[in-house]
């Protein structure tokens, strides 16, 4: 991989990532080898003005009220919560869910610390009944990619969707506007924190002089404060520095801006695991959402399990 450390230094790239442990990702003994672009945050709930108007609801402030209007949407002909029938959005379902109902605690105890006796607690099991409702919750949405789940929800044929920040893209190229036609939850309005993990890019290294210097002249231009700006506001995430204007921000980007400001942030879960346990952990999620014959204890306990021989 290309070295790009002299660009991050003549930049000041350490001075202006925020948080910084973004371009900590990218280095390997002092040198930099990649340019975070973006912030992206797993943990939001989509909800749509139209879905609970046909309810005749309000639009819910948290997840416990959604869970409450659930009857009500569908009564209303509207399915309460949109998911799409891909293992990974099953896990990141889980992982919102065990951040608002679970709490900051026991999520890094549990992900960073890998404490089995953690996932056996009773603040956990609150975690799988909750994951227990999303699953009743979804029934008759039969799509498979994220964003069928959000057209659902753009279109008011959902209520609702757990799902990462960028849906706001989906939001936009329908031309709705954030807290008119849709409201965002950041930490599903439960715990308004957010984990921190996004996209970076990396450049082969070359022999070739002037490919290498239009490697890092491209570099350059990603981590720029207009780049920055109008990449992150067409796609819905957070932008990697700490020194833009974003006062044309939606509403729901201002909400995580304001989350990132206060320094809610987590480290973000698809770093905690190697890949044959987060298998494990996704063949388990994905059994227990779609056989509801899985019981709330059993799930529990196999989980406990991989914990404690994760790796």
């Amino acid at each position: 991989m290309l070295d790009l450390t002299d660009v991050a230094e003549a930049e000041g790239w350490r001075d202006v990532v925020n948080p910084v442990r973004l371009l900590d990702s990218c280095t390997l003994d002092g040198r930099v080898y990649c340019v975070p672009v973006n912030i992206h945050s797993p943990q939001w709930l989509w909800l749509s003005h139209d879905a609970f108007e046909k309810a005749g609801l309000d639009v819910p402030a948290d997840w416990f009220e959604f869970v409450e209007a659930a009857p009500a949407l569908k009564d209303a002909g509207v399915v309460p919560l949109a998911m799409g029938q891909q293992a990974w959005q099953t896990n990141l379902a889980f992982g919102a869910i065990m951040v608002a109902v679970g709490g900051t605690d026991l999520y890094i105890d549990v992900l960073t610390n890998k404490n089995a006796d953690a996932v056996r607690s009773p603040e956990m099991t609150k975690v799988f009944e909750a994951f227990a409702d999303a699953r009743l919750l979804s029934e008759g949405s039969d799509v498979q990619d994220w964003n069928q789940a959000t057209n659902l929800v753009i279109t008011g044929q959902a209520g609702g969707q757990i799902h990462g920040d960028w849906a706001q893209g989906e939001f936009q190229v329908a031309n709705q506007v954030a807290g008119e036609d849709y409201t965002c939850l950041p930490g599903l309005g439960v715990n308004e924190i957010i984990a921190t993990g996004g996209d970076a890019f990396y450049f082969p290294a070359t022999d070739d002089p002037e490919i290498t210097a239009a490697q890092k002249e491209l570099a350059s231009l990603m981590i720029s404060q207009e780049v920055q700006v109008s990449f992150n506001l067409k796609k819905g995430s957070l932008p990697i520095r700490g020194d833009i204007d974003l006062s044309a921000a939606n509403d729901c980007m201002q909400k995580g801006l304001a989350i990132l400001a206060a320094g809610n942030v987590l480290p973000d879960g698809v770093n905690s695991f190697s890949a044959d346990t987060d298998n494990q952990i996704s063949d388990l999620m994905v059994e227990f959402w779609n056989d509801t014959s899985v019981t709330v204890a059993d799930a529990q306990e196999r989980y406990a399990d991989i914990i404690a021989n994760a790796d």
